[in-house]
């Protein structure tokens, strides 16, 4: 019914990732965010100055005229601007090349090892009894949080942008068992349980319970409201 209606109503809840600038040898590269399949161009700024008068596209090529600290802002399609790069300083001119995708070379994240609340390796990590692996963005800093007994994963955390965790996940013999969402100011949203073979076997929302077998659908509760299916159709009981 909302795809009938004659009012639409849009609302911006995620900003385009914003990309990276690197030196690599005598020249520049933009590279691009995460998800840049919506991105129609880019706006290159020296000094906080735009350089071009139009979006520099993906593949393109581009002569810097100068020293300075350069920015660059990715454009989608919608007009939608992301968030300033990183500032990259040059003392000359050099050329930019805008890449159409992430180099091999290159990753957004790197992993950090905690044993006992101090920085340690992946190897002393997976001896140890408890250790922690957070995951680290190269912009937004930790963006996962994970808790390890003598490494196997038990518990993981994935944070917002502000660093709240709002999805927690727990594990049993390294596999998933249940799943949480909770808002960013820690209110439990719902949660979801599963098998061994990573099968949903329940949910709940609120008021709402759901049971599953081998991940269909075969009981829901609304409140007192209880509906069942014998998978040809659903009666309410």
């Amino acid at each position: 019914m909302w795809q009938r209606q004659t009012d639409i109503y849009v609302a911006v809840v995620r900003l385009p990732d914003r990309p990276h600038l690197r030196l690599s040898g005598d020249q520049v590269e933009l590279i691009p965010g995460e998800n840049h399949w919506e991105t129609r161009g880019y706006e290159v700024l020296r000094d906080g100055k735009s350089i071009a008068l139009d979006p520099i596209g993906p593949g393109e090529s581009f002569a810097l005229p100068g020293g300075g600290t350069y920015t660059a802002i990715a454009i989608e399609r919608s007009g939608l601007r992301s968030q300033p790069s990183q500032a990259l300083q040059l003392e000359d001119a050099a050329d930019l090349r805008i890449l159409k995708s992430k180099p091999t070379d290159f990753s957004w994240t790197r992993d950090r090892f905690l044993v006992h609340g101090r920085e340690a390796s992946q190897q002393e990590a997976n001896r140890s009894a408890e250790a922690i692996r957070e995951i680290v963005h190269l912009h937004d800093g930790v963006i996962h949080r994970e808790w390890h007994r003598k490494g196997t994963l038990t518990k993981r955390h994935d944070l917002n942008p502000n660093g709240k965790p709002i999805r927690h996940l727990y594990y049993k013999d390294g596999k998933l068992s249940r799943r949480e969402f909770h808002t960013r100011d820690g209110k439990h949203i719902s949660t979801e349980q599963f098998d061994a073979d990573g099968y949903i076997t329940a949910s709940t929302h609120g008021s709402t319970h759901w049971w599953y077998e081998r991940g269909a659908p075969i009981k829901f509760t609304n409140g007192s409201v209880t509906f069942f299916t014998d998978r040809e159709r659903w009666r309410k009981q």
